[in-house]
This record gives C-alpha cells, sequence and structure tokens, in this order.
C-alpha cells in the first residue's frame, strides 16, 4: 500500500514525521516545538514563543511578523528567513 502524506508533512533525515513543513520549509503557523527548533538559532524556548504569539494572534501574515516577538531581532530572523513559510 502507498503511503500518504498531509501536505503540511515531512519526513526528517532520521526517518521522523515532522509536522508544519512543506517543500523543505518550516511553516511557522502550523509547525510544532519539535519543528520550529530545526531553525539556526530557535530552541524550545523561543519555539514555544512563537506558538503562543500565533495562539494569541492569530496566524503570521509574513515571515516578518515574527519579529514582533520578544527574543527573535533583525539578526536571527535574517538567519532564518530563508527556511520558513507562512
Amino acid at each position: 500500500e502507498a503511503e500518504r502524506w498531509r501536505e503540511d508533512m515531512t519526513v526528517s533525515r532520521s526517518g521522523q514525521i515532522l509536522t508544519g513543513s512543506v517543500s523543505g520549509l518550516i511553516n511557522i503557523n502550523t509547525a510544532d516545538v519539535q519543528t520550529l527548533t530545526l531553525l539556526d538559532g530557535i530552541g524550545e524556548a523561543r519555539a514555544q514563543l512563537i506558538i503562543d504569539f500565533r495562539t494569541e494572534n492569530g496566524y503570521f501574515v509574513t515571515k516578518e511578523d515574527l519579529l514582533r516577538i520578544d527574543g527573535i531581532g533583525q539578526t536571527l530572523f535574517n538567519k532564518i528567513k530563508d527556511d520558513i513559510t507562512v
């Protein structure tokens, strides 16, 4: 039987199914803590801040909306902007 995948899922190199990513990009509107921590400079605490922010304020409209979160500045944003999508 063929394996079926949801569009918002991908498989890591270790074979682990990760939610919230498509085409190798991590969707900051749907990714869980574990998936967000795959981003350079994003640990569990920052990942939780991202999730808390979108829970309180709704989905991110642009990638740049991440800059509204305390602890995510321009330098960090520049490191991850090419690895994320909304």
